[in-house]
């Protein structure tokens, strides 16, 4: 759906909960956005279809699947994700269904 960065000036963790900032104009690398993309993948494989990723220095820190957040960290950008991720549920139901042939 998206990605941003997160920063707090004022302490050592970004979480947006403690205080942390979201910079949506955050550089994500070439590279950061295909590791992403390739393990967003693999979690479809498994059947996890909305994850969080958490990428450091083109490195993975974590992969957030039980508690992703970040929906409501969209809006003050006019960004409207729920909709982008009913749009995405669809297509991947229809390809599933397309793909079991149900």
């Amino acid at each position: 759906l998206g990605h941003f960065g997160r920063y707090n000036p004022n302490k050592l963790t970004n979480n947006v909960s403690g205080g942390g900032l979201i910079n949506k104009e955050a550089p994500f690398s070439k590279q950061d956005i295909q590791m992403c993309k390739d393990i967003s993948e693999k979690m479809m494989d498994f059947g996890i279809f909305y994850t969080g990723i958490d990428v450091l220095e083109s490195k993975i820190l974590e992969v957030n699947v039980a508690c992703p957040g970040g929906i409501g960290l969209c809006k003050p950008y006019g960004i409207k994700s729920e909709l982008e991720m009913m749009k995405r549920f669809e297509e991947i139901t229809n390809n599933l269904a397309r793909q079991y042939g149900k």
